[in-house]
């Protein structure tokens, strides 16, 4: 925090400020404050909209201040104590030293336009939040500067304080009356205007002294009883004290913001530039238009600026975004991801499945998820790395099933999935799959916590390729035909599909499970597949070696085995592994100890993650 003003004579001239500054009377003031020179990088100011500031008792104090609009009437409160509305699309934060501002534009019916206002929310050292509204008198109108999105204007200003109780903040500290009203300023291209954030990283840069301070010693006007203006003051007062090298305790330090220089070409903006669907998305939720208007004004709504306003209004009209959705992903608008995202929509033709997964992208985004476009998967496994891992690989092993899942069937109409981890209330269910209403071709494999808490990488390896079965047979229900380079799979679904669909149709899981025992085979290849990929090595499983006809090592028996999981209620297990003797006891054995390793008598060849 600076010094105060402990010169005699400074010290005499603020108390003769003080005893000024009365409500009957406030001091006269000069219509420019002074200026100091060119100053260090020892600031920051940054430009955001209020859903993005990580300070909760200023988004608390904002809401609470917007809940009570303009024309509240209580018996605590008088009506047009707060006849003004916040703008929270453009908000500076400034940061100096160890105080932090906040500065919203605000918006009055009744303004004439011979001033502008600032609401400042200020974060001092104490740790307590004070709240002022700073009015601009303008001299000779404001004077719009499009190469920094900002605007120039000389002035005279006014203070008031806020009642912090009212806007539920904190409390209130009502023992100053004048204050060092430090505004921080950018000399470019021969104009000085209001810093932005492009000032101060544009003089991080270059190192130059665009930035300086102007400085005024301002009392406090008084408007109702609690300090809240009713309507504009012109007043008349005189200030300006520069300050020397720093500023006078106590001081608030803001850099002025107006919106309404702009709402014309805004609205120029949404009737010129939009098509219809665009404009209705545009105005359909105040975060959507908030954060495009900031865009716009941070740009100067120049062309190139409208232009990419309006494509990014088209896609979020496109994918049906939620206003939370558009706001996270115009955020990330210049991401690698958005990037990705935009050219696979263009890879499929903004097809109506290619926008659905579009919008499943953005959401699992949202959650930390992962998207693999190329082979149209989501990954939503957040706290899971190393069962991510597994079933990346998994589905990533040569396999007629795995083959399908990655390019099924070489059709024009690809299904996608998504894969994400819930714990299902059983350690028994490995996991499930579902197709969503309303999102055509796109099915959920929810594998269930409880189990990738304990398994080892071999069950996790078979529960994905069974739960991706049964999005293959999903996708069997809604194509109802399909195309494929290998004929034994084929014919199994040939099969699958001219008996199954008469007979109640494949959308139950117990159907489903009934016909995947002929496929137990091929789900037992595409593990021994992921098994010798990942350095598993058939001479370590002898034992498993009964030298049928098959010739499969003991390793391609092991998995053939372990394939049933999930299965072992069917009828077909049933038959190779009679209920009650030793071979059916030793077969749920070998399964649950993949399952479950850490019971007891457990002996898995399989490695858990944790």
């Amino acid at each position: 925090m600076k010094r105060l003003c402990l010169y005699p004579i400074g010290l005499l001239m603020f108390l003769l400020l003080l005893n000024a500054c009365s409500q009957e009377e406030t001091p006269s003031q000069e219509d420019n404050p002074k200026e100091q020179g060119s100053i260090p990088l020892g600031i920051s100011l940054e430009q955001m909209a209020l859903q993005d500031l990580n300070d909760e008792p200023v988004r608390t104090a904002i809401s609470h201040l917007s809940s009570m609009g303009g024309t509240t009437t209580s018996k605590n409160m008088g009506s047009n104590l707060y006849d003004f509305t916040v703008d929270t699309s453009m908000v500076k934060v400034i940061t100096h030293d160890d105080v932090k501002s906040y500065t919203f534009p605000i918006k009055r019916d009744h303004n004439d336009g011979s001033f502008f206002e600032n609401l400042v929310l200020q974060r001092n050292p104490s740790g307590n939040l004070q709240a002022f509204l700073v009015r601009y008198h303008l001299k000779d109108g404001i004077r719009a500067l499009a190469e920094h999105g900002s605007f120039s204007f000389e002035g005279r200003r006014e203070l008031f304080s806020l009642d912090l109780e009212r806007l539920d903040v904190g409390l209130v500290e009502k023992n100053d009356t004048c204050y060092d009203v430090v505004e921080l300023w950018c000399h470019f291209g021969g104009n000085d205007h209001p810093a932005g954030e492009m000032c101060i990283l544009e003089a991080q840069l270059t190192g130059d002294d665009r930035l300086f301070y102007k400085e005024s010693m301002i009392c406090l006007s008084w408007g109702s009883g609690s300090g809240i203006p009713e309507g504009p003051d012109p007043g008349n007062g005189e200030g300006g004290n520069g300050g020397g090298a720093g500023f006078e305790d106590p001081y608030i330090i803001t850099a002025p913001t107006n919106v309404a220089l702009y709402e014309f070409q805004l609205k120029e903006f949404a009737s010129g530039k939009l098509s219809q669907a665009e404009r209705g998305y545009y105005n359909s939720d105040p975060n959507i238009k908030n954060i495009v208007d900031g865009y716009l004004i941070d740009n100067g709504i120049s062309n190139l600026a409208m232009f990419k306003a309006k494509n990014h209004l088209s896609l979020g009209h496109d994918l049906s975004l939620t206003p939370q959705k558009f706001v996270w992903y115009f955020q990330h608008r210049d991401s690698g991801e958005v990037e990705d995202l935009k050219q696979y929509l263009q890879d499929q033709s903004n097809s109506a499945k290619a926008r659905a997964f579009g919008k499943e992208s953005i959401s699992a985004w949202m959650d930390n998820g992962e998207v693999d476009f190329e082979e149209e998967i989501i990954y939503l496994l957040e706290g899971y790395p190393c069962q991510k891992n597994i079933i990346q690989e998994a589905l990533a092993a040569n396999s007629p099933v795995t083959d399908l899942v990655r390019d099924i069937f070489n059709s024009n109409v690809k299904p996608t999935i998504t894969i994400q981890a819930n714990n299902l209330n059983g350690i028994l269910e490995g996991g499930n799959t579902h197709a969503q209403n309303g999102n055509p071709l796109h099915y959920f494999i929810t594998m269930n916590t409880q189990r990738l808490d304990v398994s080892t990488d071999i069950d996790i390896a078979c529960i994905t390729i069974h739960e991706s079965v049964h999005a293959l047979l999903f996708y069997f229900l809604q194509a109802g035909s399909f195309q494929s380079n290998n004929e034994s799979y084929a014919q199994l679904v040939e099969d699958f599909v001219t008996y199954w669909v008469p007979n109640g149709g494949i959308g139950s899981p117990e159907i489903q499970h009934q016909y995947m025992q002929n496929l137990v085979s091929i789900i037992a290849d595409s593990l021994y597949n992921w098994a010798l990929k990942n350095d598993y090595n058939p001479d370590n499983f002898d034992v498993f070696d009964t030298v049928d006809s098959h010739n499969f090592d003991g390793m391609r028996e092991y998995f053939g085995l372990i394939a049933w999981n999930g299965l072992t209620d069917r009828d077909a297990f049933k038959e190779l592994y009679p209920p009650g003797t030793l071979s059916y006891i030793s077969a749920l054995q070998i399964i649950n100890s993949e399952s479950f390793p850490y019971e007891y008598n457990a002996n898995p060849q399989g490695e858990p993650c944790n």
